[in-house]
């Protein structure tokens, strides 16, 4: 720790709705959910990985 409260980690998953398509997941994530959870979070850093495997 840097005496600044250190680090803290959150992951989530995500299930998307049925008849959505996993494209439509992914760009109603990064377009509407992610800028808003980045605001109230207010990070130092924000990394997104999504899987289109």
């Amino acid at each position: 720790m840097d005496g600044t409260g250190g680090t803290i980690k959150s992951i989530g998953a995500l299930r998307r709705r049925a008849g959505m398509s996993r494209d439509a997941l992914f760009e109603r994530w990064l377009t509407e959910h992610a800028p808003f959870v980045a605001e109230h979070a207010k990070p130092e850093r924000y990394r997104i990985t999504l899987s289109r495997d």
